[in-house]
């Protein structure tokens, strides 16, 4: 038998306990800590109480006050309050159970991505994808938010989700995982303003690997037209809505942007440096989306990522590697580009990545460095 068919079982007896791990974290107690809903929070409830009662089906929620969401997370609590009738915590729970299935997608995605590299033993990509998935199990930043009702959650649940099948694809040349990446990209879009960003992501990463192997565009070239197809034909009904209301689609970030963009570049500069601060050693301050001023990683996560970075920095590993380091980097933007930096909600769609970071740095530096997948 293969030594990777004996070790399955175990691998997947691991995953169950660090994915029934995060689910604690998430689900205990949640009726109470934090305590008391915030107005967002009472406000998807509601909303998605409209809809269970049949009396609103948007494709997008705009109210009198011109408060406005993206759809997917309002729908989400909707559909729990049909199997369960309305209580205050639906969007608690909706919010828990994705940050808890996001757990197992990083597990997919890493390993994934890894096949990508050679490995020089078996257990590697393994041994490191469960490694991410616990570290974004018990990541505090993400933990906290994940216990609160608003959409960012769905972020990097759907980022995840897309990009490993964005991996499958790429590894196995599977027209049907590059139209499902599409598809759930396409789905993305209905989370939240940060979600933009994601086809950023995938369209710089594609570039990438074009241009280091141009061997690929002939083979990869007509599978990612039928991604932009898939996305396009499922986010058709949103983009429809914000073609014939332009003002909305730039609403919420206008909002957001409109003191960082009023005195030019400086703004952005400065906030970029709040951002970067924000993952070292100044978090976000609002006391309902963080423990005040906590930064988003802590002195021995810092030092993993570093090692991380240094890691997939490598002139025979960037091909693969450079794409968690993307990813971070682009979904760090919404909060550079917006007002109250470094705000964890808008940067939520980067901690996947930040996890995976964490587990190559990890393992770089400890005795299953050795076992890291070298490139092909």
């Amino acid at each position: 038998m293969n030594p990777r068919t004996r070790k399955t079982p175990l691998i997947a007896a691991i995953l169950l306990c660090i994915t029934g791990l995060a689910a604690g974290l998430r689900l205990y107690q949640l009726d109470r800590l934090p305590p008391g809903l915030s107005y967002d929070e009472a406000w998807n409830d509601l909303q998605a109480l409209r809809v269970a009662q049949g009396k609103t089906h948007p494709v997008y929620f705009v109210d009198e006050r011109r408060d406005v969401e993206e759809p997917l997370h309002i729908y989400l609590i909707a559909g729990l309050f049909a199997l369960t009738g309305p209580q205050a915590v639906g969007g608690r729970i909706v919010s828990a159970l994705l940050g808890t299935l996001t757990v197992p997608l990083l597990f997919l995605l890493t390993r994934e991505m890894l096949k990508g590299l050679r490995a020089t033993s078996s257990p590697s990509s393994d041994l490191i994808a469960l490694l991410a998935a616990f570290v974004l199990a018990t990541f505090y930043w993400h933990v906290h938010y994940t216990r609160l009702g608003m959409e960012p959650p769905a972020v990097p649940a759907l980022a995840t989700l897309t990009f490993w099948l964005l991996w499958r694809a790429f590894n196995r040349g599977d027209w049907l995982d590059y139209g499902l990446a599409g598809g759930t990209l396409g789905v993305s879009l209905y989370t939240h303003p940060s979600a933009r960003f994601l086809p950023i992501v995938v369209t710089l990463f594609i570039a990438g690997r074009w241009i280091a192997d141009r061997a690929l565009v002939r083979h990869e070239a007509p599978r990612f037209g039928l991604l932009v197809a898939c996305a396009v034909v499922v986010f058709a009904p949103l983009g429809l809505f914000f073609a014939q209301n332009p003002d909305l689609f730039f609403y919420r970030a206008g909002q957001a942007s409109v003191v960082t963009f009023s005195r030019g570049l400086v703004p952005v500069l400065q906030n970029v440096i709040y951002v970067i601060g924000g993952l070292i050693w100044r978090g976000d301050t609002n006391l309902r989306l963080n423990l005040p001023g906590r930064p988003g990683l802590d002195p021995l996560q810092l030092l993993w990522v570093a090692a991380g970075v240094f890691y997939a920095l490598g002139r025979d590993r960037r091909r693969v590697l450079t794409f968690p380091l993307l990813w971070v980097g682009i979904m760090l933007l919404p909060s550079v580009l917006s007002d109250a930096a470094p705000h964890f909600g808008r940067m939520l769609g980067a901690t996947p990545a930040l996890a995976i970071l964490v587990a190559l740095g990890l393992a770089q530096i400890s005795n299953l460095k050795s076992q890291i997948p070298n490139p092909r």
